[in-house]
């Protein structure tokens, strides 16, 4: 994968990179939107069901996703499109590494501050948003 953006980092010089780089921030945040989205609606199913516990659990397990992942889109998608290619390649592998760290902080403090926790749907909810992303970013690939 990063060779390939590498190449097509490459191709794109200028004033021809801005539409992509605009096209694929816009994109992204739609996917954060609809991920955004269905955490909500799970959220108050559970609650309207009567599950309190795993409703706020699945709830912090999609923000324990989401919210890294605005930063990430924010932080590696802000470069200026007529910047180097490897400093925007160089940004999307700062920005994936800051996410993954500001995860790890996420769930360290669930697990230290939020009792009681239902730890299944945290991460039922965590992992349903990374698959939401993937498939997200797929569909956006095949435009």
């Amino acid at each position: 994968m990063p060779e390939r953006l590498s190449n097509i980092l490459e191709g794109m010089k200028g004033a021809a990179m801005q539409p992509y780089i605009i096209k694929t921030r816009a994109a992204a945040y739609r996917v954060v939107k609809f991920q955004l989205l269905i955490t909500t609606v799970i959220t108050i199913f559970l609650l309207v069901v009567g599950l309190e516990t795993p409703a706020y659990s699945a709830f912090i397990g999609g923000l324990a996703y989401i919210g890294p992942n605005v930063f990430f889109v924010r932080y590696s998608l802000r470069r200026s499109p007529v910047q180097d290619p490897g400093m925007v390649v160089r940004g999307l592998f700062f920005g994936e590494a800051v996410k993954l760290v500001l995860t790890a902080l996420i769930f360290a403090i669930c697990f230290q501050v939020i009792k009681p926790l239902y730890v299944p749907a945290l991460f039922m909810m965590f992992i349903a948003m990374m698959l939401v992303n993937m498939i997200g970013m797929a569909m956006i690939n095949t435009e």
